[in-house]
């Protein structure tokens, strides 16, 4: 998949004002659980074959200002180093899954207090629900 159709993916939630939910760690995806009462809509946003989750300066709010995915940037970068310092130059797939080669995405997701959800993933899928 390229970046554009990485961003097409990706944005298709509406991404304005609203709300994360809930966060799951599973052992091969993340999924963010998004809502918007307003429109009586929510979405599942699940990045699959990720490496890296980063969170940091949380305070009060989880009302997303907007989202973007990026294909270069600092975090994937040091992402890929850290996972290659501890298993060499070229990682094994582990449990057949993962594969470090092929590209990886900085999917971010910035909330309106200026904090920001950060995954690094190698695909996302969205899913619209009605609530």
């Amino acid at each position: 998949m390229s970046l554009d159709d990485q961003r097409a993916k990706f944005g298709q939630f509406y991404n304005a004002d609203s709300c994360i939910e809930e966060i799951k760690i599973l052992s091969e995806s993340v999924v963010v659980n998004l809502s918007y009462a307003e429109i009586g809509a929510g979405w599942n946003l699940t990045f699959h074959r990720y490496a890296a989750i980063v969170q940091i300066g949380v305070w009060d709010e989880s009302i997303l200002d907007h989202g973007e995915v990026l294909d270069d940037s600092d975090l994937i970068t040091r992402t890929k180093a850290e996972i290659q310092e501890r298993n060499g130059e070229s990682p094994s797939p582990g449990m057949g899954v993962r594969q470090f080669q092929g590209p990886w995405y900085h999917y971010r997701i910035e909330l309106i207090d200026g904090s920001s959800l950060n995954i690094v993933a190698q695909d996302v899928n969205v899913e619209r629900y009605k609530m």
